[in-house]
């Protein structure tokens, strides 16, 4: 794994790829490059848990390219009766977690109100679909699945947060 900057405030660190993970049943990850462009978005794990030796291996190949920064959506319980999803989504992230911050790279944990807040997304999914689109073009496909849209407007948000200059 490479070497990351100092946390000092004055430096601002340098990424090669930014990496999101969208939790859930099926589970979505996303990686921009340094310059901002989706080079990858995939599948993440199996219909139960999002698996952590998916998160691995792609954070792994991309670690190949330089420092690697994570987002990980924060699950958060968004009904009374909801239980067995904030039980899935909540293994779902903590095994991200756990295999990003094991490989070392530097992880954060927005909610999903603080990522679509800052790209103009609401939490009707077709407005998701829409954003990813209008930013990435024919990367995302007409019919992409929604958490690979939100994996893909979410790592673009954890760019727009490395990026001097640029508030998010």
């Amino acid at each position: 794994m490479p070497t990351y900057p100092s946390n000092r405030l004055s430096q601002t660190p340098r990424f090669e790829r930014y990496l999101a993970v969208d939790p859930g049943r099926k589970g979505a990850i996303a990686v921009l490059n340094a310059s901002g462009a989706l080079i990858r978005l995939e599948n993440a794990g199996s219909v139960e848990v999002l698996g952590a030796e998916a998160v691995s291996q792609v954070l792994r190949e991309e670690a190949t390219h330089g420092a690697v920064a994570v987002a990980i959506e924060r699950p958060l319980a968004f009904r009374i009766d909801n239980a067995a999803s904030l039980v899935t989504l909540s293994l779902a992230a903590g095994s991200a977690y756990g295999a990003a911050v094991a490989l070392g790279a530097l992880v954060e944990f927005p909610t999903a109100s603080v990522w679509k807040r800052s790209l103009g997304v609401t939490a009707d999914k077709t407005t998701s679909r829409k954003r990813a689109q209008e930013l990435f073009g024919d990367r995302i496909p007409s019919r992409c699945r929604i958490d690979k849209c939100e994996a893909a407007l979410m790592a673009y948000w954890l760019y727009r947060r490395h990026q001097p200059n640029k508030a998010t």
